[in-house]
């Protein structure tokens, strides 16, 4: 990954190790979460947009066979049994107290509102793992949300939101 190439470019001077950021976007926000929580490499900031988390939330709540085989081969099985070990050394889920980097999340709604009682987005559910566990940690997290937007932001309000 990215994180072993940084360390030695440190002492050449290359880089300022102190001013490194991350960023990732859909598949390659879980990259950023799974480098905050298991990097030696300390990031001054992160993002992560729209990104699947591979964590135990989402493994619960999208729960078809597809999604289910994709979370399998991430970690070798299910959070359970035998390959229980891997999902509490490797998923981000269980790694929350490591992440000391402030973190901006960012989920798009795909048209769904998050005003309907007892309703919550897919997508949106999904994040509140992470967010939730980091404030719980109180560690410094903000998550917005793009109710209207796809997979980026397309509506100029929130393509500036995202960009400030």
């Amino acid at each position: 990954m990215l994180c072993s190439a940084l360390p030695p470019l440190f002492p050449q001077g290359l880089i300022d190790p102190k001013r490194v950021g991350i960023i990732g976007f859909s598949r390659t926000g879980w990259h950023v979460e799974f480098d905050l929580a298991h990097s030696t490499v300390h990031f001054a900031a992160a993002t992560a947009t729209d990104n699947v988390q591979f964590s135990m939330g989402e493994y619960w709540l999208n729960h078809d066979p597809e999604s289910l085989r994709l979370w399998d081969s991430m970690y070798g099985g299910p959070p359970y049994g035998a390959t229980l070990k891997n999902w509490l050394d490797y998923s981000v889920s269980f790694n929350l107290d490591k992440i000391h980097t402030p973190l901006l999340m960012e989920v798009m709604g795909y048209g769904d509102l998050d005003d309907t009682p007892g309703k919550i987005p897919a997508g949106l559910a999904d994040a509140y793992e992470v967010f939730t566990g980091l404030n719980r940690l109180r560690r410094p997290v903000e998550m917005y949300y793009y109710p209207e937007d796809v997979h980026q932001p397309n509506h100029p309000s929130a393509r500036l939101a995202t960009l400030q």
